[in-house]
């Protein structure tokens, strides 16, 4: 939903926004400039969101990954990827519900006595910054499963404001990352990582943000 100075002609404006129940498929053609090179990984992490209100969009969820990959990695009506054994979406962040357009009705459905709420109270504001991964808090992301010896690929971003510099940490394992074998990602709000590994170490490890006020959190 954004209206840009594009030029288009009025036909070619049924793009700009989607409305409540709606759906709309998109078909871009990705030119040479935002594809992968030869020295990247098979595909680039990018990532979409809302542009009526941006902050408070992303705060409501409107927000996710896209990937531009290399010719012949895509495959199938499903358009998974042909090279790896499985894959997975990551997006560190610090979300603020304060800022959510669920905001009045949280505090309705949630809250004993929904008219005493300060939402201007400092502690109120600090209790809705939810430091999550993809969403989930307190350690309740779903269980990223894989087998020894599989090939992974991980795309990373981040998203938020100055508090949003996060590290993804992986216990256990490294990763490849531009050329580098590590096992910490930096993430920076809009930044995207796609990151290789191929796991040689059985068992459950943890993966989180080891930034000390996000472990915390």
């Amino acid at each position: 939903g954004s209206l840009y100075p594009d030029m288009s002609p009025q036909d070619q404006k049924k793009d700009d926004a989607v409305f409540p129940g709606r759906n709309y498929t998109y078909t871009w053609t990705v030119p040479e400039d935002h594809s992968p090179t030869d020295d990247d990984p098979n595909c680039l992490t990018w990532i979409y969101h809302s542009h009526i209100d941006a902050p408070r969009d992303i705060a409501s969820g409107l927000i996710g990954p896209l990937l531009t990959c290399k010719t012949g990695v895509l495959t199938g009506s499903s358009q998974r990827r042909s090279d790896v054994d499985v894959d997975f979406f990551l997006m560190f962040s610090v979300v603020d519900e304060n800022l959510s357009w669920y905001l009045d009705e949280n505090i309705a459905s949630f809250c004993a006595e929904p008219g005493s709420v300060d939402k201007e109270d400092e502690e109120f504001q600090e209790s809705n910054k939810m430091h999550a991964i993809n969403g989930y808090v307190f350690g309740n992301l779903p269980e990223l499963k894989m087998c020894a010896g599989d090939s992974v690929s991980w795309y990373l971003f981040g998203m938020g404001n100055e508090i949003d510099v996060h590290t993804a940490y992986f216990h256990g394992e490294t990763l490849k990352i531009r050329g580098h074998r590590i096992n910490v990602a930096s993430l920076f709000p809009a930044t995207f990582v796609t990151a290789d590994t191929i796991p040689r170490n059985p068992g459950r490890w943890l993966l989180h943000c080891q930034v000390n006020d996000h472990i915390q959190g």
